[in-house]
């Protein structure tokens, strides 16, 4: 037998014994999975929720992650997850390196959870704390039926049909200004020629709370 046969035995054998694992820890189907930059979530048939990678620094082997674990009017075991979402950092943004993610949970209202990185009000929880564990956006009192995590912001979609967004507004990303428009902006730069440069021209602060998208 060839030694380019063995390493691919190996490395065969190495794989199945990596699926091996993650099948015992889920002990059932996965359905759906959602991948940031150092976070990845599996959602289950039925409907539960696990998480793995890495947290300030810290790995984090797989784990079930239990919604309103801390919430004296949830009843857990009725609890099921609908969907997930997680967005890597933004690699123009200077905050924190983490991901966030969030998830819809079958509640008829105040169903919308979130959980790590919220350096720019992108948890939407009304402050910029890392949140360790899943956190009810409580200022959205519908329920919600949709939500995508983009770079250090939310997008959230209720039963209504209003949207919500909240995070990082540097590009007009949360669609808050009816106005908003690309300007050209001149800077003198002491030694240089004039400097010119593209900003934007309308509401573009961050928003730490959902607010409506009209």
């Amino acid at each position: 037998e060839s030694d380019r046969l063995k390493k691919k035995r190996s490395n065969i054998s190495k794989a199945d014994s990596f699926m091996q694992r993650y099948k015992l820890i889920n002990q059932q189907a996965i359905r759906c999975v959602a991948c940031g930059e150092r976070i990845t979530l599996l959602l289950s048939v039925q409907g539960l929720l696990f998480q793995f990678g890495t947290v300030n620094g810290t790995y984090l082997p797989p784990k079930q992650v239990i919604i309103g674990e801390y919430d004296d009017a949830i009843n857990l075991n009725n609890i099921e997850v609908l969907q997930i979402s997680v967005s890597a950092p933004s690699i123009e943004s200077h905050g924190e390196m983490n991901d966030h993610c969030a998830c819809i949970i079958n509640k008829p209202n105040k169903n919308l959870y979130t959980w790590g990185s919220n350096d720019y009000g992108q948890l939407g929880l009304g402050n910029t704390s890392f949140q360790k564990t899943p956190q009810a956006v409580r200022e959205i009192r519908e329920k919600v039926c949709d939500v995508s995590c983009g770079p250090k912001y939310t997008i959230a979609v209720n039963d209504t049909n209003q949207v919500f967004s909240f995070g990082l507004n540097s590009k007009g990303q949360l669609g808050l200004s009816q106005r908003l428009q690309k300007v050209r902006k001149e800077t003198e730069v002491q030694g240089l020629d004039r400097v010119y440069h593209t900003i934007w021209n309308g509401s573009t602060a961050d928003k730490l709370s959902p607010q409506v998208v009209e």
